[in-house]
């Protein structure tokens, strides 16, 4: 599954993160802060939000943000995951 972004479009921000490379990571992109919510980030199989290994069932693979940067530097550091989920999904 490619990078799905949703929302009202890609902003400015959205769009230089997508072009740094960090598409691979991303799963889905939801910027929903015009309607009071956060960007919500949801990581691909095979990544997990934090650094290290993931233990069975503790590996965070979708996260909030109030700003595009904050979700930038996570996207960033998310760590290689192997954990049951991303096993079965990745081959």
């Amino acid at each position: 599954m490619g990078l799905q972004i949703e929302g009202n479009g890609p902003d400015t921000e959205t769009k230089k993160v997508i072009e740094m490379g960090l598409k691979e990571k991303i799963m889905y992109w939801d910027d929903e802060r015009n309607i009071g919510n956060s960007l919500i980030v949801t990581l691909n199989y095979g990544w997990h939000f934090g650094t290290g290994e993931a233990l069975a069932g503790d590996a965070e693979h979708v996260r909030g943000f109030d700003t595009v940067k904050d979700a930038e530097q996570a996207v960033r550091e998310a760590s290689p995951c192997n954990c049951i989920e991303c096993q079965k999904e990745v081959k």
